[in-house]
């Protein structure tokens, strides 16, 4: 597409993206090393900024494969662990940093987790 007629989240996209070499479109997987957490964070906060549908969303599994990531075009990140104790200990942490688990769902096609059902 000529560069006059892509819009300008198009044209943020390919900036953005550039040093990542992704391909130009599907499903695929980058692995990155420790040494490029700069770049897996630039991943995510693009995410939280400009993804606005399903396809948008960004998992990380850590190399330790204790927990799964997830970035939402809900505006909303998900953390699973592996053992429930993990979780627990995840709240906990997130509240004494005044992060709170949400109370309302953030929008109409939001499916409610089982945790937020029982509230």
């Amino acid at each position: 597409m000529p560069p006059e007629r892509k819009s300008v989240i198009d044209q943020v996209t390919a900036e953005w993206f550039a040093p990542l070499r992704l391909p130009d479109s599907g499903t695929f997987a980058l692995r990155f090393s420790r040494s490029e957490i700069n770049r897996a964070i630039s991943l995510f906060t693009y995410q939280q900024m400009l993804g606005m549908c399903v396809w948008d969303d960004t998992y990380a599994i850590p190399d330790h494969a204790q927990q799964l990531i997830q970035t939402s075009h809900h505006d909303v990140i998900r953390v699973w662990f592996r053992e429930k104790n993990d979780t627990r200990n995840f709240v906990q942490k997130m509240k004494k940093e005044a992060f709170d688990l949400p109370t309302h769902i953030p929008d109409k096609t939001f499916k409610i987790p089982t945790w937020m059902k029982n509230k």
